[in-house]
């Protein structure tokens, strides 16, 4: 026969969005992107490097924060 936990699950801990780091991170992200189209073109393609560099600067945020995060948005 299979032994099933009955007790009720605790609820899990949520917080409010805007206490996220990862949407406050992602957030200025966006910022940083819409800000970068509106400049122009010639900025982006003159500083390529610059560009990668952020790029894998948020990808290595965005994984670090994963791995600290624990409490789910309510």
């Amino acid at each position: 026969m299979a032994d099933y936990d009955l007790a009720p699950k605790a609820e899990p801990e949520t917080k409010k969005f805007w206490k996220s780091k990862v949407l406050w991170v992602n957030g200025l992200t966006l910022i940083a992107g819409v800000v970068g189209y509106i400049a122009g073109h010639d900025l982006i393609a003159n500083h390529t490097a610059i560009v990668a560099g952020l790029v894998a600067l948020q990808g290595l945020v965005n994984t670090a924060l994963r791995f600290v995060t624990y409490t789910k948005i309510g």
